[in-house]
């Protein structure tokens, strides 16, 4: 595969990201949508529509909604079935208000600020970390923790005339659990829900939040680390994603700068594992990005398999701990900088996300403030 580095801020003539975090997605159109956040707290979009001949445009999403700014905490976003766009974001930090800047599938359409706190009248958001997604029969999950720590659920069903909800995950699983800010969740292709945090008891234990596909089913707590027999995470990162098998993959950093892998397969027997990707790969460790608020830490699954986990070294090189789909393969470590010739990145977040075609890109921000995207060939 050859890698490019594409300067998308300067493709589009764009505005600079302030050390914000990133989100990218793209959607069954073929179009490329990258979120940030700049000086004035307004929500970007960096969009090339499918037309092969297309531009990079910068769309500031916070005007075209004239909506309310946001803190440089965390961004997430995705696309449904639909068509729609969700960008999600947090309106301050201890308490702060969860918002979401969504376009209708409609062309015509205008972007809107929904202030979903509000809506659900829900507590107040303590820090900037959200993490979101929707679910195959057009649910919606927006995650975030509240000034306890706890972490929350802000739901919407996919009835047309549903009302956003705000769930208390961790009482409704019965447990007693806070968090530092990290969270990512995902759902399954048999409908179950898995949200994952980082504790706060130090040395820090990886959570999840489980709820089964039975509609009758409530949420439960499992101490992933505990069941692996695991090393503990050091920080804030934390990434997660389940394959097409039903297999399960939660990554987070140790305290040497060490990638880990906690996994499950998805033979209903087996118990989960602690991977020491970076030991695996005989990889160079990550570098901690803690004081910029924002994940340096992403990851995905492909079609066919093949595994790809992004992180940041100390010299600001965008690596990629990667395995391909033969059951027989070791994780290799390749840098994605020296093989794009590209740009360091500054203490930047990280997002990557694949396209149908099979390309990849993985989205940064150098010290200018310019947002790139490692390009992929499929």
């Amino acid at each position: 595969m050859t890698w490019v580095d594409n300067d998308l801020t300067k493709f589009a003539g764009g505005t600079p990201a302030n050390r914000s975090a990133l989100d990218g997605y793209s959607q069954g159109d073929g179009s490329q949508h990258v979120n940030f956040i700049d000086a004035s707290g307004h929500v970007h979009e960096l969009y090339r529509s499918p037309d092969p001949a297309a531009q990079w445009v910068d769309n500031d999403l916070t005007a075209l909604a004239r909506g309310t700014p946001a803190v440089t905490g965390s961004l997430d976003g995705y696309s449904q079935g639909d068509g729609s766009q969700h960008v999600n974001y947090t309106d301050g930090i201890g308490p702060g208000h969860v918002h979401e800047l969504y376009r209708s599938p409609d062309p015509a359409a205008q972007w809107v600020d929904n202030d979903l706190t509000a809506l659900a009248r829900g507590a107040p958001a303590n820090f900037g970390v959200l993490d979101g997604y929707s679910q195959r029969d057009g649910s919606q999950h927006v995650n975030f923790l509240d000034g306890n720590l706890v972490v929350h659920e802000l739901y919407r069903s996919p009835d047309p005339a549903a009302q956003w909800v705000d769930n208390d995950l961790t009482a409704l699983a019965g447990q007693v659990a806070t968090a530092i800010p990290a969270l990512d969740g995902y759902s399954e292709g048999d409908g179950s829900q898995h949200v994952n945090f980082i504790d706060d008891m130090g040395p820090g234990h990886v959570h999840e939040l489980y709820r089964s596909p039975d509609p009758a089913a409530q949420w439960v707590l499992n101490d992933l680390t505990a069941l692996a027999g695991g090393a503990p995470a050091s920080n804030r990162v934390l990434d997660g994603y389940s394959q097409g098998d039903g297999s399960q993959h939660v990554h987070f950093l140790d305290a040497s700068g060490h990638v880990h892998e906690l996994y499950r397969s998805p033979d209903p027997a087996v118990q989960w594992v602690d991977n020491d990707l970076t030991a695996l790969a005989g990889a160079t460790p990550a570098f901690n990005a803690l004081e910029e608020g924002c994940s340096p830490l992403a990851g995905y699954s492909q079609g066919d398999g093949s595994q790809h986990i992004h992180f940041i070294d100390a010299s600001g090189h965008v690596h990629e701990l990667y395995r391909s789909p033969d059951p027989a393969a070791q994780w290799v470590d390749n840098d994605l900088t020296v093989l794009a010739g590209g740009t360091p990145a500054n203490r930047s977040a990280l997002d990557g996300y694949l396209q149908g075609d099979s390309s990849q890109h993985v989205n940064f921000i150098d010290a200018s403030g310019h947002v790139h995207e490692l390009y992929g060939s499929p």
